[in-house]
């Protein structure tokens, strides 16, 4: 948010009360936002590259790494022109807390008390007085804040962590995912040459119809599966089936193989 939005806020709120609220203090801290983030990534990359145990006793709010930013002090006070249009005229705008969180010296949030009595009372003839200005120090303002920012980052902290844990937790899970699937990919690579090996070396007789296992067992071929009733087994350098269907029937084929071993 700019201080144009603050001023349109401000703007907002005069126009919604009819012009009894006359005087809106805001401050300026966007460039202390925005070290806040870049504090929060800073310690999610920690525990995410265990620079950090989320078991350990680390306190956030304390860690003297975390960055900040200066604020400033702004005051708008109600015009209202002819025509009735209300507009919020910046009558402040001051820098009360410098870049590294010190209170800026000569700086004050300054209010008459004008601006917190009713319109009718400041009218009548006891509204004609003089009065000291209501003024609060950038001390006291930045020390109101590092009050606040400290409740801020022990409510954030486990947030944060929470988030590192949950991608650290998502990483491993992609990087087991991705394993598996490589893994599948060999076996299926070495299904599909040993397969391819399996069928130049079986033997070519258009009346069987067989499917050889893939790989060897003891020097020999493993027994293979008819795609039909029968077991076909390498035997010595022949080939030897047996019915399923009628186990007494045996089926010796004279067919040679020439197998490398």
């Amino acid at each position: 948010m700019t201080k144009k939005d603050l001023q349109e806020e401000a703007e907002k709120y005069m126009r919604s009360s009819k012009g009894k609220i006359r005087t809106v203090v805001g401050a300026f801290m966007r460039e202390m936002y925005l070290a806040e983030l870049r504090n929060e990534e800073r310690l999610e990359e920690s525990y995410l590259h265990n620079e950090l145990d989320a078991t350990e006793s680390y306190s956030y709010k304390d860690d003297e790494r975390n960055t900040t930013g200066k604020a400033s002090i702004l005051v708008w006070r109600a015009e209202t022109s002819r025509n009735g249009n209300v507009k919020a005229s910046c009558y402040q705008d001051e820098v009360f807390r410098d870049e590294t969180g010190n209170a800026v010296e000569l700086c004050s949030l300054r209010l008459p008390l004008q601006d917190f009595i009713c319109q009718g009372l400041l009218d009548s003839p006891e509204g004609k007085f003089e009065a000291p200005l209501l003024e609060i120090s950038s001390k006291h303002l930045c020390s109101e804040i590092v009050d606040i920012l400290k409740v801020y980052r022990r409510e954030r902290a486990p947030v944060i962590i929470e988030k590192a844990e949950n991608k650290k937790k998502k990483q491993l899970e992609e990087a087991a995912e991705m394993e598996l699937r490589e893994e599948q990919g060999a076996v299926e690579l070495r299904f599909a040459s040993q397969k391819k090996m399996n069928l130049d070396v079986a033997p070519r007789n258009p009346g069987i119809s067989f499917l050889l296992e893939s790989g060897t067992y003891g020097g020999e071929l493993r027994p293979s599966r008819f795609r039909g009733c029968m077991c076909l087994c390498a035997k010595g350098r022949s080939w030897e089936a047996t019915s399923h269907t009628h186990p007494q029937r045996r089926l010796a084929l004279d067919a040679q193989l020439n197998i490398s071993r």
